[in-house]
């Protein structure tokens, strides 16, 4: 092993690709390396694949179960629909009982910061994200339920 670059394994290996993993401790980056040992050449970070990880916790059981019973169609059946809008109403309430069973303490308007790191197409449905659910959305959608 190569150490006058002062690398450190971290402790894996790929078998399938025969890499090993290296973090460099004299670059003030710091970001992981990969080292092809049977070429001798140093690989970029740029050839590590990008993850991006959003979270579900409990909420999954909860959007599954709403889906399962049908309450957004229900809703909407109910409600109607605005074509103007990007969710329906009964998304919106889909997404003020999500928010309400997330165990949060926070007011509705902050519902966009609560959907901001959750996976909202496992939630709702493909194109939804977490700025459709804002204040002015939720309050038309309760106004509806009201009348």
């Amino acid at each position: 092993m190569n150490t006058e670059n002062n690398c450190l394994v971290n402790g894996f290996k790929n078998l399938s690709t025969s890499l090993s993993y290296y973090k460099c401790n004299n670059d003030a980056s710091d970001f992981p390396i990969r080292f092809n040992s049977q070429s001798q050449k140093f690989l970029t970070h740029t050839s590590i694949p990008q993850t991006n990880v959003k979270r579900l916790d409990h909420l999954g059981v909860i959007a599954g179960t709403i889906k399962k019973l049908g309450i957004v169609e229900v809703i909407d059946e109910a409600l109607g629909q605005d074509g103007q809008e990007h969710i329906s109403n009964g998304i919106a309430i889909a997404g003020m009982i999500v928010n309400g069973l997330g165990y949060t303490n926070r007011p509705l308007m902050l519902t966009p910061q609560f959907f901001a790191n959750k996976a909202m197409s496992c939630l709702f449905k493909d194109g939804v994200k977490s700025e459709h659910f804002n204040k002015n959305k939720l309050g038309r959608a309760l106004d509806r339920v009201s009348e």
